[in-house]
């Protein structure tokens, strides 16, 4: 069964393409495992990302609704002033510099 190793390897004892495999497998399994640890970095990382440009857009969105509300209530106060400016009560009081 070992007969391939032993060829390649240039090996004749059993024990020593016994310990060469533990010790490939033990490498396989290892860098196998740095590179789970890996991926699960990198997927914590882009799971944290999305979400923070997820609360990102949404203040965006939020921001641009309360600047059309602060707009619309410019407006509104605008036109109330006017109204005012032009009542004749008030406008006795208002000297046109």
């Amino acid at each position: 069964m070992h007969g391939q190793y032993e060829r390649r390897l240039g090996v004749r004892d059993t024990r020593e393409v016994y310990v060469y495999l533990l010790y490939k497998t033990f490498l396989m399994r290892t860098y196998r495992a740095t590179l789970q640890a890996k991926l699960h970095s990198c997927e914590n990382i882009l799971s944290r990302t999305s979400a923070f440009l997820f609360t990102l857009g949404e203040l965006k969105k939020e921001y641009f609704e309360v600047a059309g509300q602060a707009a619309a209530f410019e407006a509104e106060c605008d036109a109330l002033i006017q109204e005012e400016v032009k009542s004749p009560f008030i406008s006795t009081y208002i000297r046109n510099d």
